[in-house]
């Protein structure tokens, strides 16, 4: 009898127990590089001093590679991948995830990874881009009901452009990158060929974009193109447009 009643209590905590959730490779978003692959196949690790450079290593070696050129590194460049060198920063609960920022302005490197509840790190995302500042943090912003990791940043340059980088959580709970070629497809459609939208960026939290035009033979100063104005939602883990107003006319 007492065995049965053990059985019992088992099967019972079975039944309550918290459903496994799936974690699915994603795509890794680099910046800095010219010929990344898409997808990666590479285990979660838990210790970032032994482990963060080898993991960025068979995701893009020719970074740490490249990274050998700079003589006013005097140690080996695996250590500034190393708590020793990096700043480490917690951003905070994102789902099942919670946020990690890691940089080093000696290397121009950040990283944002996220950790499980095993307390195992996730790459998410690797910066080497020189024109990118290392000193933005990542942060986790409400849009239309849901929870959006946002790792934008304006880039050095008059062209104020933005890296655009804006991540949304799936049905099961990991994360996938925002797809905004609906909002470029849109402007290309409604403007004149050769005219375009050359400076600024998405802020993905603001659902009307609006930006000047810029005519074909404009200085980056002075667009006379008119304005456009785009409104959009976000439908699983992309932009949908829903309405486009375009003024030619409009002065700047």
């Amino acid at each position: 009898m007492k065995l049965f009643l053990l059985l019992m209590a088992w099967l019972a905590c079975l039944a309550y127990a918290e459903p496994a959730t799936e974690v699915r490779q994603w795509e890794i978003t680099i910046d800095g590089d010219e010929e990344a692959p898409r997808k990666y196949a590479y285990k979660p690790f838990s210790n970032i001093d032994k482990e963060y450079a080898q993991k960025i290593n068979e995701i893009c070696w020719w970074n740490i590679a490249d990274d050998y050129k700079n003589k006013s590194i005097s140690e080996n460049i695996q250590a500034q991948y190393t708590k020793k060198f990096l700043k480490i920063r917690n951003i905070g609960t994102w789902g099942k995830w919670n946020v990690i920022d890691v940089s080093n302005a000696n290397i121009n490197h950040k990283g944002i990874l996220l950790q499980d509840k095993n307390k195992k790190y996730y790459i998410l995302y690797l910066q080497f881009d020189e024109a990118i500042s290392v000193d933005f943090l990542p942060f986790i912003a409400n849009v239309q009901g849901r929870e959006i990791l946002i790792a934008d940043v304006e880039l050095s340059g008059t062209a104020r452009e933005h890296t655009e980088n804006y991540f949304v959580l799936d049905s099961l709970g990991n994360p996938a990158k925002i797809d905004l070629s609906a909002i470029r497809k849109a402007i290309n459609k409604a403007v004149p060929t050769g005219w375009g939208v050359w400076k600024g960026g998405i802020d993905i939290r603001d659902p009307a974009y609006s930006s000047p035009v810029w005519k074909r033979n404009d200085a980056n100063c002075c667009p006379t193109g008119g304005e456009i104005t785009i409104h959009f939602s976000l439908v699983g883990a992309a932009l949908q447009v829903n309405r486009v107003h375009y003024d030619q006319h409009r002065k700047q």
